[in-house]
Order: structure tokens, then C-alpha cells, then sequence
């Protein structure tokens, strides 16, 4: 039986989360705080403090892609196909290969520090020492 067609997980927001969609969270639903440390989902639609905020789970089903938000500064060059990495804010970065990051999304555009990219979502993947 089917219970839902699309893995999202609704949190009660304990900040205020309306500007950050495309942020990665912990199981809490609290923005990640740690760059190695695999994430629960991505906010699909923050919620402001006591609110409804929706994730989509990063271990896998959800259908489709979302939009991912790259690191304010020294992202990267973010070109269709990279593979994109957690940082300690809850955004992302293009994949530098240090020991201990980890990936979380597939890039499915180009785009520069600070922007709401399209991408798809992957199990979470630390790179070994």
C-alpha cells in the first residue's frame, strides 16, 4: 500500500525558514550545521517560527527535482553535472574531493554563489579518508 507517492517530511519551524528553501536539514527539521554530516532532506517550502515547513528526504523518494541553494560565497563552478556538496549552513558547493564531505545533489544547471539552482536529489555520500 502506498502512503504517499512523494517522499516530503512536514516540520514545525523552529526559526524562521520562509527564505530558506533549497537549504539541507537534519531529522529536526533545524538547517544542517555540519559539512559532514549526511543530511535529511532539502526545504522544499520553509515555514516561518511555529509554521509548517516541507523537506524533501534526501535517502531517496522523492520524484522529480528541486532547488538547491549554493554557498553565498566560494561555491564553485557550478556547471550541469557537477556534483554538489553539504556546507556547514545547510547550502552547497561544487565537489572539492576533501576526505569527509558529502555529496547530497547532482547540479541539472549553471549558476554562481547565492543562487536557487535546479537539481537533483542523491543518497548521501561521504567521501572516505
Amino acid at each position: 500500500m502506498i502512503v504517499k507517492s512523494n517522499a516530503l517530511k512536514t516540520f514545525i519551524a523552529l526559526t524562521d525558514q520562509t527564505p530558506r528553501d533549497g537549504y539541507f536539514v537534519d531529522a529536526a527539521g533545524v538547517l544542517m550545521a555540519s559539512a559532514t554530516v549526511a543530511p535529511f532532506g532539502v526545504i522544499t517550502d520553509g515555514g516561518a517560527v511555529g509554521g509548517l515547513t516541507t523537506a524533501a528526504v534526501s535517502a531517496g523518494g522523492y520524484r522529480g527535482t528541486l532547488r538547491v541553494k549554493l554557498k553565498a560565497s566560494g561555491a564553485g563552478s557550478i556547471a550541469v553535472g557537477t556534483a554538489l556538496i553539504l556546507v556547514n549552513d545547510g547550502t552547497v558547493k561544487a565537489t572539492a574531493g576533501a576526505s569527509g564531505s558529502v555529496i547530497v545533489a547532482t547540479a541539472l544547471e549553471a549558476g554562481v554563489d547565492g543562487e536557487l539552482i535546479e537539481a537533483v536529489l542523491m543518497q548521501p555520500v561521504i567521501i572516505p579518508a
